[in-house]
Parts: C-alpha cells; structure tokens; sequence
C-alpha cells in the first residue's frame, strides 16, 4: 500500500522487515522506550514525513518536526 512504507532488516537494525504504516500513527510516551534498537536512513525518513504530510491533522505534525 502507498502508505507504508518498508525497512528491510539491514537498515533498520530489526530480524525481520517492518512495516511504518503511515496512515494509522499513535502517540507513545517516552517512558514506554527501554533502549534504540535500530536507526533509520534519511530517505527512508524523508519518506514518512512525506506520507505523514500527506494526511490529515498536517497543522498537529508541524510541531514535532
């Protein structure tokens, strides 16, 4: 689908591929987070914040970017 977008596991740091759909985002408190476990390229963020852009509440998303 046009709103996922796709991390093979030698980007992401992951076992396996993941999936960041785009169109169903949840808020998550920090505290939630133990340690990083992986790192995204550029692109592949670049992608997500266009698809992020691209949906509706772009006023709510402007303020964390």
């Amino acid at each position: 689908l046009p709103s996922h977008i796709r991390v093979p596991p030698s980007e992401g740091g992951l076992d396996q591929t993941t999936f960041f759909i785009c169109g169903q985002t949840r808020t998550v408190d920090l505290d939630w987070l133990d340690e990083k476990i992986g790192e995204l390229s550029e692109s592949t963020m670049a992608a997500i914040e266009e698809h992020l852009r691209e949906h509706p509440g772009d006023d709510e998303y402007e303020r964390y970017f």
